[in-house]
């Protein structure tokens, strides 16, 4: 007879169920209305795959609500295939709502970029909290 993990059978109706293991948690909510919320952040790039640049779009809403929230320490890493940064552009601090930049497909030290697979990071405190990849074709 299968059982799951509190010692229970698993069996209903005369067939075995162990497609999930309920561990019986009360739900939680927080219905406090001034709890604050946590910034949503999206990042988008456009175009995808690029040749000369792409834009570079970071949007910041307060979950559960449309009110923008601002970012502090907050900038765009990109890095190579290998792993190696290739150039961090850094956001404009406190701005709320969308912020837009761009890669022009250079490095650093404003040298060409050759063709290939980038990461493009959103960090925020120095966590990583979105990540896209971009194509560039030169």
């Amino acid at each position: 007879m299968p059982y799951d993990l509190a010692g229970n059978q698993r069996v209903w109706e005369g067939r075995i169920d162990m497609g999930c293991f309920e561990f019986g948690a009360p739900p939680v909510a927080n219905d406090d209305p001034t709890a604050p919320g946590t910034p949503a952040l999206s990042l988008t790039a456009y175009p995808n795959p690029f040749s000369v640049f792409t834009n570079i779009k970071v949007s910041t809403l307060n979950s559960g609500s449309d009110r923008p929230e601002s970012v502090n320490n907050a900038s765009v890493t990109i890095y190579n295939i290998k792993g190696q940064r290739v150039k961090t552009i850094i956001l404009d601090p406190g701005k709320t709502g969308e912020q837009l930049t761009f890669w022009d497909g250079r490095d650093a030290e404003n040298s060409r970029c050759s063709s290939g697979i980038y990461l493009v990071n959103l960090i925020v405190n120095g966590r990583k909290l979105s990540s896209k990849k971009l194509t560039l074709i030169r």
